[in-house]
């Protein structure tokens, strides 16, 4: 239904993600943490939503509620203080949402001269690919370029709490000198 709009339901602008401003200071520290109502709220109308999409998922994560099991027996049902565990059906939603900002500040270092594209992706502007939790990035293999790279994804998981796992990371480099590596 994304871009279509029919009686019920409006039309959601596919170029929604493509504008508005990078997250400010204090929408990256709500991506460090577990996320409060109010704090899902925020970051959605930082990044542009749509306020009808943005009442939709509020009504999500806003009717959480949790019971626990005592000796076979569930308790009363109480609201949750935080509105999404790690395996909840809503938490892949919520990390695309924190991946558009890795995404945002990748596209900062095309306006950064000292920045150098990967020569087989410069057409494009391409730095990253993602797909689920994998993430490909590509630059020139040049010193300031990998340090650009790096500072932009230091900040992202400074911001979102999300880091790479160092035991599944990889590093290829073509065409450089050992030196250079």
């Amino acid at each position: 239904m994304i871009g279509t709009a029919n009686a019920t339901m409006p039309a959601i602008q596919p170029d929604i993600m493509t504008k508005g401003p990078i997250l400010t200071i204090s929408q990256q520290k709500v991506l460090s943490r577990a996320f409060t109502k109010e704090e899902v709220y925020q970051v959605l109308i930082g990044l542009n939503f749509p306020k009808v999409f943005v009442k939709w998922l509020m009504v999500c994560v806003q009717t959480v509620s949790c019971s626990i099991i005592v000796n076979g027996r569930a308790t009363a049902p109480f609201t949750a203080e935080r509105c999404v565990r790690q395996d909840d059906p809503l938490s892949p939603y919520l990390f695309v949402i924190a991946m558009e900002y890795l995404t945002r500040l990748l596209k900062t270092l095309k306006d950064n001269p000292n920045f150098n594209y990967h020569p087989w992706s410069a057409k494009l502007n391409l730095v990253q690919l993602r797909f689920a939790d994998d993430l490909l990035l590509f630059c020139r293999c040049d010193v300031i370029s990998a340090k650009l790279l790096y500072a932009c994804f230091e900040s992202f998981s400074k911001a979102s709490g999300l880091v790479a796992n160092q035991g599944k990371s990889s590093i290829y480099f073509g065409g450089v000198s050992s030196s250079t590596q």
